[in-house]
């Protein structure tokens, strides 16, 4: 039990290779049915013929891809290629579905082994504690920082107002102390007058 939910606790914070995470599955395009949403891999090659149409698939060939994490609950929505995850450069890169791949994958997998003998693994994922992720304050940090620059310069800033956030989970609704860097639990001061949510190690 132990080894489990250390693994698990592994998986949800991200420190896993991407290696590890990939799913390779054959494409035959022309074969799915139209009136349903064709398999994750196929969606991946279908992105891929829309940026390149030379880049179709052969017939069975494996694409790979990852479950990444998004404000959307559709599995469609989520799907990456590998090598975004890779070539990421941006200030908040993907990170992987570590709720899709704990309830969805390994543990269907594993408890085909373990009901045998009697053990619920998903009562032993349900009893470890949760890790929140900080994913709000990259919009909540806009009106902030045009605040901030209006009050300094004296004039309003030549853009258009941020759209209005969406609150579709109840972390949007309190202020999180865990660093929205590395990930720390209760890592910031609650004195602490910052507008980014990070410890002081990752402020500097």
């Amino acid at each position: 039990r132990a080894y489990f939910q250390t693994q698990c606790s592994k998986i949800q914070r991200g420190d896993v290779h991407v290696q590890d995470v990939i799913f390779q599955k054959e494409v035959r395009l022309g074969t799915y049915a139209s009136n349903r949403l064709p398999p994750p891999a196929a969606i991946i090659g279908l992105q891929q013929m829309q940026r390149d149409t030379r880049s179709e698939p052969l017939y069975g060939e494996r694409i790979p891809y990852v479950v990444c994490n998004t404000f959307s609950s559709r599995l469609v929505d989520m799907l990456q290629h590998p090598r975004t995850l890779l070539q990421y450069q941006g200030p908040s890169p993907p990170t992987i579905n570590a709720l899709y791949y704990i309830t969805r994958q390994i543990i269907p997998a594993l408890g085909r082994l373990f009901c045998l003998i009697g053990i619920d693994l998903l009562a032993w994922y349900n009893d470890m504690p949760r890790l929140k992720r900080n994913r709000f304050w990259l919009p909540m940090l806009a009106p902030a920082a045009t605040a901030a620059l209006t009050a300094s310069t004296g004039f309003a800033a030549a853009t258009a107002p941020p759209p209005p956030i969406k609150r579709r989970t109840i972390d949007a609704y309190y202020q999180s102390l865990d660093c929205c860097v590395c990930g720390q639990p209760n890592a910031i001061p609650t004195t602490s007058t910052t507008t980014v949510p990070a410890c002081t190690a990752c402020l500097q």
